[in-house]
């Protein structure tokens, strides 16, 4: 049987000991959707690091009808938080294409995923951060194929440094359903093996 305690014990421990050698008194930069992967990921984050250290980042794309999650969610937590609304971001990408290149639908898919990344580099690099992958394992075929798609799984940032990391335990997987916005607000993986589940952190 699955113990949650016990995972999240374990994953607690170990934030704390990746933060202890790799970003002592660094932050931990959230992108928050409001779902599940997100939630989790946070509140983790927050139980191993304080809330002091963790910081959100909600980055809809014009309106996001399901953002009151999110805030509740922020909030809930009691941590420290930004908005970014990418849509400007992402029309101003489409706009400035050449007229005789159409994007694809994939492209104008996963426009705003790669968007919400940069935004979470820039506010991870202006604040002393390490950004916290929250793809859910579902996702991890995909995002295994795509390195600088939602999970960004082959670079660990280190305030705007990049250099890889990927531990050798997976840990036990188990399926997360994804939530609202699922998936969507994942940065670079700071966290271990991409095989973990996301009560893990992907441990």
């Amino acid at each position: 049987m699955f113990d949650a305690k016990k995972v999240c014990d374990e994953c607690v421990a170990w934030i704390r000991d990746f933060f202890e050698e790799n970003g002592k008194n660094c932050n931990a930069v959230v992108g928050i959707s409001g779902g599940k992967d997100s939630s989790v990921a946070a509140a983790v984050c927050a139980k191993a690091l304080g809330k002091d250290r963790v910081i959100g980042v909600l980055m809809p794309c014009g309106v996001q009808s399901d953002i009151d999650a999110a805030y509740t969610l922020v909030n809930h937590l009691g941590i420290k938080y930004y908005v970014v609304n990418i849509k400007d971001a992402v029309e101003g990408v489409k706009n400035s294409m050449p007229e005789e290149l159409e994007l694809t639908s994939q492209s104008l898919t996963n426009l705003p995923a790669r968007i919400r990344m940069t935004t979470l580099y820039a506010v991870s690099q202006s604040l002393n951060g390490r950004v916290v992958n929250t793809c859910n394992l579902r996702e991890g075929s995909d995002c295994q194929r795509a390195p600088h798609s939602d999970a960004g799984q082959h670079e660990l940032q280190r305030g705007g440094q990049y250099s890889g990391y990927n531990r050798s335990d997976p840990g036990p997987q188990r399926r997360n359903p994804g939530g609202p916005g699922a998936g969507r607000l994942s940065g670079h993986r700071f966290i271990g093996h991409y095989e973990g589940s996301v009560c893990e952190l992907h441990r």
